[in-house]
């Protein structure tokens, strides 16, 4: 049997290209055949409808500069682009929303993968992130979803409901996604964990860089650039970074070139998805605002603190600690919302209870692929 799966897998982001390996991963697991459906995003589509992140369509001339390698952020798309043709099954690319419906792929069970794929504040009215290319007649899931919000517009909510109703399956990765279906269909569903947590250290081992990258101790810094711009002052975050260091004699290694305010020892700008696993694996601690950031730290077993405004309709990286029984304390850091959630766990009691969820998830996915299972 053959599995499309569709998710964000085209941005240069860590987590989209992990979680879309980790999903590709367990199905092949399974015994399934599975391709990722190679749909570009952002197109086209997406600058005309307010997009503003920049497009991956690029000029001949940088064409050839990032053919060259001639700045960090290029090198880094050519290190993502060797990561997504190297482990990932693609299909032909999909360029815009008219081109994937005149000739959609064939499957047996097309599946809506992890990230925020629901989110309207991303997709921008692009409903091919609700399989609306898929012919009649053919079975659609999703596995972990995200909508990245607790709220949808009125004038979005009858095209949710348009399209979400034709899946046979729904399964979320956090409460407020849940929530949100609840109300656009009026039923229950399934919160799943993170693709990327379905595989163990022992599975992520094997496209994670053998050696280590840092030969010292090291404290990890991944703090993504969005969430520094909800923030007028960034000096509690710095303070706090440096205070671990203090207290344990760490090296303050960062990934990402938006840290310029911390004084990190090491800074990695460019590095690939997986330098990204192996930075992760050999950490003494984390420090991240990143969901992806909090869930590998969770699956390697780190201490962690993670970084959240505690106005944001994001719940995801709450969700996650909430599933894992992990508890924090909370520091809250002046007037600008920012919020510092240091684990308070026992990483034994943590490790067990994400085994458990590992395998139910993965037997849900299992059973979600099946023709004749049908909602729980």
């Amino acid at each position: 049997m053959k599995i499309g799966v569709l998710t964000m897998s085209r941005p240069i982001n860590y987590g989209s290209a992990l979680q879309t390996y980790a999903t590709q991963y367990i199905i092949e697991n399974l015994g399934y055949e599975c391709q990722i459906i190679d749909y570009r995003y952002p197109n086209d589509y997406h600058e005309q409808h307010g997009y503003t992140g920049g497009l991956n369509s690029i000029s001949l001339k940088r064409r050839i500069a990032k053919k060259l390698g001639l700045s960090p952020f290029l090198r880094k798309i050519n290190k993502f682009e060797k990561f997504w043709y190297k482990h990932l099954n693609l299909t032909r690319e999909y360029i815009n929303p008219d081109d994937i419906r005149a000739s959609p792929p064939i499957y047996d069970v097309y599946m809506t993968g992890s990230d925020q794929v629901w989110n309207p504040r991303y997709i921008l009215g692009d409903t091919v992130f609700l399989m609306d290319f898929v012919p009649e007649g053919k079975r659609i899931v999703s596995y972990a979803s995200s909508f990245g919000t607790n709220f949808i517009e009125e004038c979005d909510k009858l095209v949710y409901q348009k399209y979400l109703t034709r899946y046979k399956n729904i399964s979320v990765r956090e409460k407020n996604g849940a929530t949100i279906v609840k109300e656009l269909l009026g039923k229950e569903v399934r919160i799943c964990i993170d693709p990327s947590l379905l595989l163990s250290p022992k599975d992520w081992a094997q496209i994670a860089t053998t050696k280590r990258i840092v030969s010292k101790q090291y404290i990890l810094v991944y703090i993504l650039k969005y969430a520094l711009n909800q923030f007028s002052d960034f000096q509690g975050i710095i303070e706090e970074i440096e205070e671990i260091k203090k207290q344990n004699n760490m090296l303050i290694v960062c990934i990402g070139d938006n840290t310029d305010d911390i004084k990190a020892d090491m800074c990695f700008n460019e590095c690939s998805p997986n330098d990204f696993i192996t930075l992760f694996r050999d950490a003494s601690y984390v420090v991240t605002s990143s969901f992806h950031g909090t869930a590998f730290a969770l699956n390697y077993g780190k201490p962690l603190s993670m970084i959240v405004n505690s106005n944001s309709k994001d719940d995801r990286i709450i969700s996650l600690l909430d599933i894992l029984n992990v508890k924090y304390n909370v520091r809250t850091i002046e007037d600008d919302n920012i919020q510092i959630l240091s684990s308070q766990y026992n990483i034994d009691a943590e490790q067990y209870r994400l085994s458990e969820l590992r395998n139910e998830c993965i037997d849900y996915m299992n059973k979600i692929i099946n023709p004749s299972y049908e909602c729980e």
